[in-house]
């Protein structure tokens, strides 16, 4: 309609995936009159054709774009063609190619050979080369695509088993089937009575507890310690960094990809505290080297301070099985978080290839800054900052509470009978037999569940016959996507994989086996040897400059035209200038607020 703002929608077609997850769909419409055009694209779950669906999970974009105006010849059309080839080539050479090409070679060739075209075939071959031996020689024009790695031995066929690309990014949701490995720190359940068989020997230490009393003491704390959280951490200073303290720290995903790398650049690069950049750019994201994420957190499942033991929880991705690769882990507690001190503390490798999952253990020493550094590595020797062609270090800043000592001096002589009223200071251990007979006198107060669930699930999942008939009092944070006809009695054998959000940045190594809907036609620089003895039926359109110039220069001529990046303007992405397609890439992905 020419006003980009007020769209008028013309239908074109409907269309259905093949299938699930990620899927592709070509329909081909011809332009109509106009220089500025936008196009919609509304995806829905059942319902009719509409340019808004405005359903729950419908999804629609527009993409606008730029086209050329229409290139009409002034030459009027021959009326007599000659009946021998012209001596020197048109200045419009047709755009169509013969339909058979010549038997005998030309007996006069051209003094000035076509030179190559400067804009490849965007569509590759549909059948890669095949060469039998190796070349011995190396090739006078190398690729602009070095191997990252020098083979040992060339392959003489393709790979039976190419590798499957994972997602790029960590599902958002949680498993709905428990591990079926227990958490290695559960939760302890810690009495509210006190024991019926109280000690006689007085504490060894001061008791040290990150749980408030019930009751106030006598002198209350300067500093009490709030009941811990897990935090995330947020980009900071060069790093990410946790600037409260709680049970632990998380990178999250601000560490994922390595560098400069292809397909997955980091974020905040290099993301090290003291600036150094000790990344490799060489290499393909989830294929080579990456260290993706860094979590500390406590053991006891309490808050992290002073002098406990914590977990350095390192997810990297390993290249080929992870034989080569290594990780050195690195901490500082010199309290400028600017210049850190690196103390060595351990280097582990990954178990296998692709995304794993190192956890190492070590106390915490005195201070409350500090970071640890991870620096992941092929082949070399451990430093804080390897700087290798596939090297990645990162950093993650995090505060811990500073140690809390009761100043209460230990008990003496403890009293032959229990205490009638519980004490201030409950027992963080369980006893170590349960009652045998239920307690005469129940409390009057009973005890309340706890305001903070456990982080790692059962072990076992519920058994339960039938499903209930009355919903839940306390409905699920995370409801379903779509009602179910009638609810599942047993949980499903093959649940769904989370396909990729993130189409690859790059294109496939190997060519499609199926050739290209719309293959690039080689259009010739020589006059045809079998001119036509028919009349034009109408003006010839020439979107190819010419090699002569007319004798009537264009006014307005055209340039070689090149693939178009959108950008977001007014509204949707749009590419302002025209050219050979206008691509949206990744701004349109995902859909509304959707989780």
């Amino acid at each position: 309609s020419g006003d980009l703002s007020n769209p008028n929608w013309v239908y074109i077609e409907t269309n259905q995936p093949s299938g699930g997850n990620e899927q592709t769909i070509v329909v081909q419409f011809d332009l109509p009159p106009g220089l500025n055009h936008v196009i919609r694209g509304n995806y829905r779950w059942r319902g009719s054709p509409s340019p808004c669906t405005a359903g729950s999970w419908a999804d629609a974009d527009d993409l606008a774009f730029t086209v050329h105006p229409l290139v009409v010849s002034t030459d009027p059309p021959t009326v007599s063609p000659a009946l021998t080839p012209s001596k020197t080539p048109s200045n419009q050479p047709s755009t169509i190619p013969v339909a058979e090409p010549s038997m005998e070679p030309n007996p006069s060739p051209s003094s000035s050979p076509t030179l190559p075209t400067s804009h490849p075939s965007i569509t590759p071959s549909a059948l890669p080369s095949e060469s039998v031996e190796p070349t011995i020689e190396p090739s006078k024009f190398p690729s602009s695509y070095p191997s990252k790695r020098p083979s040992m031995e060339p392959s003489l066929t393709p790979s039976q088993n190419p590798s499957m690309k994972p997602t790029a990014i960590p599902s958002q949701w949680p498993s709905l089937k428990p591990s079926l490995i227990p958490s290695l720190a559960p939760s302890s359940a810690i009495t509210m009575l006190p024991s019926s068989s109280p000690s006689h020997k007085s504490s060894e230490s001061p008791s040290i507890s990150l749980i408030p009393s019930l009751f106030p003491t006598g002198t209350p704390s300067s500093e009490p310690i709030t009941a811990g959280v897990a935090q995330m951490a947020s980009f900071l200073d060069g790093s990410p960094m946790c600037s409260n303290y709680g049970i632990s720290c998380d990178s999250g995903t601000l560490l994922l990809a390595r560098g400069k790398v292809k397909g997955g650049p980091e974020r905040n690069r290099p993301n090290t505290r003291d600036g150094g950049n000790c990344d490799g750019s060489s290499g393909n994201y989830q294929s080579d080297e990456s260290l993706e994420r860094l979590m500390v957190r406590s053991v006891d499942g309490g808050v992290m301070m002073e002098g406990s033991t914590v977990e350095i929880v390192a997810t990297v991705w390993a290249w080929s099985d992870g034989s080569e690769d290594y990780l050195d882990l690195y901490y500082s507690n010199s309290g400028d978080l600017s210049n850190p001190n690196w103390v060595y503390i351990e280097t582990n490798q990954p178990s296998g290839g692709n995304e794993q999952t190192i956890v190492v253990q070590f106390d915490l020493p005195p201070g409350l800054n500090h970071v640890i550094r991870g620096n992941y590595r092929w082949r070399g020797s451990p430093s804080p900052c390897t700087a290798g062609s596939w090297a990645d270090a990162d950093d993650l800043a995090f505060t811990v509470h500073p140690l809390v000592v009761s100043t209460d001096p230990p008990t003496v002589s403890p009293a032959l009978t229990p205490s009638k009223t519980p004490s201030n200071q409950p027992s963080t251990i369980p006893v170590a037999e349960p009652s045998m007979e239920p307690n005469p006198s129940p409390s009057s107060s009973p005890t309340l569940p706890t305001s903070h669930p456990s982080i790692t699930p059962s072990a076992l999942p519920s058994e339960s016959v039938e499903p209930t008939i009355e919903p839940s009092k306390f409905p699920s944070s995370y409801p379903s996507k779509r009602p179910s006809m009638e609810p599942s009695l047993t949980p499903s054998q093959n649940p769904s994989m989370k396909p990729t959000a993130i189409p690859s940045q790059w294109p496939s190594l190997k060519p499609s086996l199926i050739p290209s809907l719309a293959p690039s036609s080689a259009i010739t620089m020589l006059p045809s040897s079998s001119p036509s003895h028919k009349s034009s039926e109408s003006p010839s359109i020439s979107l190819i400059p010419s090699l002569f110039p007319t004798g009537t220069p264009s006014s307005q001529p055209i340039t070689v035209a090149v693939a178009q990046m959108a950008v977001f303007v007014d509204g949707s992405p749009m590419c302002s200038s025209y050219g050979i397609s206008c691509d949206s890439g990744t701004l349109l992905q995902a859909r509304g607020n959707v989780n």
